[in-house]
């Protein structure tokens, strides 16, 4: 629609004269209009418009306007959407009947230590992120150990599970001991204080098992600040060496898993055969509930299933870069192109020349004269002050004598701070 918009624009007759007039006053030649004359007023109009400008430029500077919202400017494709799953919620299961390589693509969250050649942001592969952990895995024999109890071939996961045993299984593990205060993390805590303790273990309570890498990255800052980058291995443990990534998937693809995941329900009471946190179809549940009725027990309680969501992206096309940056730039750039030009239109730069010849024939004072001028307009002032003074004062002693009696001054002051219903009339 924006292109549509912007083609029938550009072909409108207005649009066109628009642009030959703008030709026509020269405002995209690069030719002067009587470069020799009105300098001096031509240079302060310039250094004016540029003033206003950098004031402005200042201002979106200064409060940050330009650095909220997304850092470049792009113009989103239709039909690219991809879905970057924050949470898988209760739909795991389901993922098994997605092909491969729709399920292909990750998206790096937390790059783990620099052996895993990973960077936060970075879009790999499932088989790239793999690899990427097992070299990471390969040069710790904890690791080792832990990593292979909790995925012994990772050939025979698919990239949902991979990432949601990794990061459950190996990963959260070492996290809750570190908040608990096993007697292997206790250096940990007392080192980092109660303060940080507690501020780790509100972020964690706020934060989705799916995704762990907020977390990891308060963990690192913390312990930062407590003695440098030196002691993250020993205080944290090597869990923190490893990489964490998201699932990225067709935005339609995820709509089917979480259509499928619709129709089932998840137990969380026992009953009719069924087991606690089993998730079953509603067909399957409601012949529980049956079977249980028939039987005389309590029947099964379900809810329904938590779908997987996440964060929506399209591939786009960049219009702006950088716009923090690139905004002001171009706007101090346009403005003295602008300014430049405005003082060359014909109409204008007449103006301006008559402007600086009346100016001309103006006769300056000299400084020295110019001082004596306001020495005698201060003293002036100063005397006309105290005589005004004077004479009011004058005129308050005389018309308030009691043989006049033209002003009546009260003598006692005591009633100015009485409310007027006190003072007496």
């Amino acid at each position: 629609m924006i292109l549509i918009g912007a083609v029938w624009l550009f072909t409108r007759p207005w649009t066109q004269n628009f642009a030959v007039s703008l030709e026509d006053a020269g405002m995209f030649s690069t030719t002067a209009y009587k470069s020799n004359q009105g300098h001096r007023v031509r240079r302060g109009t310039i250094f004016g418009i540029l003033l206003l400008v950098g004031a402005g430029v200042y201002t979106l500077i200064s409060h940050g306007s330009l650095a909220r919202g997304n850092p470049d400017w792009a113009i989103d494709i239709p039909f690219t959407g991809t879905e970057k799953v924050d949470s898988l919620g209760d739909t795991l299961g389901f993922f098994a009947d997605v092909p491969a390589d729709s399920k292909n693509q990750l998206e790096v969250r937390y790059g783990g230590s620099s052996t895993s050649g990973l960077r936060p942001g970075q879009s790999v592969t499932y088989d790239r992120y793999v690899a990427a952990v097992e070299a990471v895995v390969k040069n710790s024999e904890h690791l080792q150990e832990v990593y292979r109890k909790a995925i012994p071939d990772a050939t025979k996961l698919d990239a949902p599970h991979y990432i949601d045993t990794l990061d459950r299984q190996v990963i959260w593990p070492r996290v809750r001991k570190l908040l608990a205060g096993t007697e292997a993390t206790k250096s940990f805590r007392s080192r980092a204080g109660d303060p940080a303790i507690r501020r780790l273990q509100t972020l964690y309570n706020a934060t989705s098992d799916d995704d762990p890498s907020e977390v990891l990255e308060a963990f690192k800052r913390e312990v930062k600040l407590l003695s440098g980058p030196d002691s993250e291995k020993p205080l944290l443990g090597e869990e923190f060496d490893l990489p964490t990534a998201v699932l990225v998937l067709d935005r339609y693809v995820l709509r089917d898993v979480n259509d499928r995941a619709a129709d089932h329900v998840k137990v969380t009471l026992e009953g009719g055969g069924l087991k606690y946190g089993a998730i079953v179809s509603k067909t399957d549940f409601d012949a529980a509930v049956k079977k249980a009725e028939e039987e005389k027990e309590l029947p099964p309680k379900s809810r329904p299933l938590e779908k997987a969501s996440g964060t929506t992206a399209f591939a786009s096309i960049p219009v702006l870069p950088a716009v923090q940056f690139t905004v002001p730039l171009l706007l101090l750039v346009g403005s003295i192109w602008l300014a430049w030009r405005l003082v060359n239109l014909p109409a204008f730069a007449d103006f301006l020349i008559a402007t600086e010849a009346e100016l001309n024939k103006v006769s300056w004072t000299t400084q020295k004269r110019l001082i004596q001028d306001t020495v005698v307009v201060l003293v002036t002032v100063v005397l006309m002050s105290v005589f005004l003074f004077g004479m009011d004062q004058t005129w308050r002693f005389v018309l308030s004598w009691d043989q006049i009696g033209v002003l009546h001054i009260p003598k006692d002051d005591s009633n100015k701070t009485k409310t007027v219903a006190d003072r007496p009339w």
